[in-house]
């Protein structure tokens, strides 16, 4: 193939002959590559996209960051959960995977026992149930019985559902 230029590729058709439908002018235009106004259009998309695509990694960032800091918080909770649990008198020695059971008399002070409200029969009444924990394996205490889970669960859908809008 000879070398040609553009213009005469392209076939002129006069214009009342014809429906214009692009500017005969950027079709016979040539971009070239040096040309300041492009190179400079391509930085500015360029930083851009890097601008861009750096806060959106800084945002999940700063996300993973709200989810660690609100984790520590909820180990730091549990764990002085766990230690004011652990100075409620028992006159037994607690064992580990076994369930204890909370109460409290009518003086206010609480204490732990092995049997649970069910097993008690009338002598309940001088006490009100608090709550069943099992001691689990590192000496932490899991509410058993469902009394304190409820509103973390409740909590925790509110929180979903704000996450996705609702």
């Amino acid at each position: 193939m000879e070398n040609k230029n553009v213009k005469e590729m392209i076939p002129f058709v006069p214009e009342n002959n014809s429906v214009q439908v692009c500017s005969r002018d950027h079709v016979h235009r040539i971009h070239d590559a040096n040309d300041p106004v492009v190179l400079y259009k391509s930085l500015i998309a360029a930083k851009e996209t890097v601008r861009i695509s750096a806060n959106s990694k800084l945002s999940a960032l700063g996300k993973q960051m709200d989810f660690l800091i609100k984790e520590a918080n909820k180990i730091v909770e549990q764990s002085k959960r766990d230690e004011q649990l652990h100075n409620i008198p028992c006159n037994f020695k607690k064992i580990a995977g076994n369930v204890y059971y909370l109460y409290k008399r009518g003086n206010g002070t609480e204490f732990f026992s092995m049997l649970s409200p069910d097993e008690w029969g009338r002598q309940l009444n001088n006490f009100e149930y608090v709550g069943g924990y099992r001691l689990d394996g590192d000496y932490g205490f899991t509410c058993v019985d469902g009394a304190e889970d409820e509103g973390r669960e409740e909590e925790r859908y509110r929180q979903i559902f704000k996450r996705i809008g609702y």
